[in-house]
């Protein structure tokens, strides 16, 4: 269970250092995709950007309750030209199924030997922080 605790929040980051976005299926977050893809070549990365959530896809499996197309954002007429004006939000996922996604693409990507010796010296690195609080004397 501890294992676990650690591992969820640093795999969310691990996603996103991964370039594999999370976002609503409305007209802002299907264009943050074709954005972080841009914004980080602008820098250099050549990294490849696979939105992993929220897909059509998973849409049509799930069938979250759908919301209005936001009109009044500037996005809107290419979306609602290639998905309609319906669009849904990823919060409406149950969150352990947004985890499962974001663990089987960070895990896809993650050399476990690495990860294996990273948390092993993060461990070490945690009791000797632990010692060093314990051995402090107030001035």
């Amino acid at each position: 269970m501890k294992k676990r605790l650690l591992l969820m929040p640093v795999l969310l980051i691990a996603a996103l250092l991964f370039a594999a976005p999370v976002f609503a299926a409305d007209p802002s977050g299907v264009d943050m995709t074709r954005d972080i893809a841009e914004r980080l070549e602008l820098f250099g990365s050549d990294a490849e950007v696979r939105r992993i959530a929220l897909t059509m896809e998973q849409v049509d499996e799930l069938k979250p309750p759908p919301n209005f197309a936001k009109v009044t954002d500037t996005r809107s007429p290419v979306y609602v030209q290639r998905w309609g004006k319906r669009s849904w939000e990823l919060d409406a996922l149950p969150p352990q199924y947004v985890e499962q996604l974001v663990n089987e693409a960070v895990k896809k990507e993650l050399d476990e030997e690495a990860w294996d010796d990273v948390l092993i010296e993060a461990e070490e690195i945690r009791k000797n922080m632990v010692k060093f609080v314990k051995g402090f004397k107030p001035v």
